[in-house]
């Protein structure tokens, strides 16, 4: 067993990186890296030595709410802080999700044996992952997050595969 911390092209991998049986996918805010949660994930990876944290890094966009200045964002945001009344354009939404269910799909453990989470910008599209994935996750972990009214997730969330495989949710 090796548990390492590394560079893997943009994205961050923590722990086991040979024979994980688990993964956790950890998505960061607006405007921040994998290397601000990596050292956090390297002091848990000791004590969970299944397990691989993957950090995927956002791409560098233009965001809408810091005056279009580009910087690593998973969705435009028309507005900070969050309220209801923040209007939701759901741009670049799509590619997010459409990246990190692929990033799911291609780690090599059973969904089941997966947990998404993430903080602020990135709590919010783990929180929109989890009730997308067409297989249930294990867990969702958000903190400081919202659901993404583009995304209709209430709607969603009855017949999602979240709720009818017993994902467990941390918000």
């Amino acid at each position: 067993l090796r548990s390492r911390m590394f560079f893997a092209g943009r994205d961050l991998t923590v722990g086991n990186a040979v024979s994980a049986t688990a993964v956790v996918v950890w998505i960061h805010g607006l405007g921040d890296t994998p290397d601000g949660w990596g050292q956090q994930m390297a002091q848990l990876a000791p004590a969970l030595p299944h397990v691989r944290f993957e950090l995927p890094l956002a791409p560098t966009q233009p965001v809408a709410c810091n005056g279009g200045m580009a910087m690593t964002s998973w969705m435009d945001l028309e507005d900070i802080p969050i309220d209801l009344s923040t209007p939701d354009t759901g741009r670049h939404q799509a590619e997010s999700l459409a990246r990190v269910h692929a990033l799911i799909d291609g780690l090599g453990v059973p969904p089941e044996r997966v947990v998404v989470g993430g903080f602020s910008q990135g709590g919010a599209l783990a929180l929109a992952v989890a009730l997308t994935s067409p297989r249930a996750l294990a867990g969702c972990a958000v903190f400081s997050g919202w659901p993404l009214k583009h995304q209709e997730l209430g709607a969603r969330a009855a017949a999602s595969a979240a709720v009818a495989g017993n994902t467990s949710f941390l918000v």
